[in-house]
């Protein structure tokens, strides 16, 4: 979705969620890769953020800059 001139995006996972049992608790290889090409690519201009979803579960969301 857009909102202004920036793309956020959002996926939703109904798994146990970030502290149910991963080591790494949204640290691991994946979510870091991104958090490096982001900072890369937009500086401190993209936000990533992780968290539990009420009732289990969790929310990537990710907000990008416009070009």
């Amino acid at each position: 979705a857009r909102r202004g001139d920036a793309v956020h995006l959002s996926v939703l996972d109904d798994g146990p969620g970030p502290r149910a049992g991963g080591a790494t608790r949204g640290h691991g290889v994946g979510l870091g890769n991104l958090r490096d090409r982001l900072e890369r690519l937009y500086g401190g201009r993209a936000m990533l953020r992780l968290a539990e979803r009420p009732g289990g579960g969790a929310v990537v969301e990710v907000t990008l800059p416009p070009a």
